[in-house]
C-alpha cells in the first residue's frame, strides 16, 4: 500500500491559553519515529539523544519553563518564531535538563511567558 507522509506545522497563537504539548502524555516505549508516525527521525538512526517532546502553538515569542511538582526548575527554553517563518509556532525540547540530564518519569508543570500573558499547563513522561 501506498502511503503519503505529511509534516504539518503549527502556526503561532495570538492568543492567550492557546500552547499544547504533545504527546502528552510522553511515553518512552511508544515509538516516535517517522516510520511509526512520529518526528524522532529514522529508526535505523535512532539513539536516545533523538526524543522529543514538541510544544506547539506558542506566541511568536516566549520563555518556557519546566518545573517539577516541588517546583524546581527543570529547563528554561526561550522561543523566536524563525524571520523566515514568522508564523510557525512550534518548538521541539528534547526532554534534557539545564544540568545535561534526562528528565525522569513524572508529572512536570510548564509555564509560558510572552506578551499575551502567562499559561500555565502540565504533562506527563512515562519512562
Amino acid at each position: 500500500a501506498s502511503t503519503i507522509r505529511f509534516d504539518l506545522k503549527f502556526n503561532a497563537s495570538d492568543e492567550p491559553g492557546m500552547v499544547k504539548v504533545v504527546p502528552n502524555p510522553y511515553r518512552a516505549y511508544e515509538d516516535y519515529t517517522r516510520e511509526g508516525g512520529g518526528w524522532e527521525g529514522n529508526a535505523r538512526n535512532w539513539t536516545e539523544f533523538n526524543r522529543v517532546l514538541k510544544f506547539i502553538h506558542l506566541p511568536r515569542s516566549c520563555t518556557i519553563r519546566i518545573c517539577t511538582l516541588a517546583g524546581d526548575i527543570v529547563k528554561t527554553l526561550h522561543y523566536q518564531a524563525p524571520a523566515t517563518n514568522p508564523n510557525q509556532g512550534e518548538f521541539d525540547w528534547n526532554l534534557i535538563s539545564d544540568g545535561g540530564w534526562s528528565v525522569a518519569s513524572g508529572v512536570y508543570v510548564y509555564m509560558v511567558e510572552s506578551d499575551l500573558g502567562k499559561q500555565i499547563g502540565k504533562f506527563v513522561i512515562i519512562r
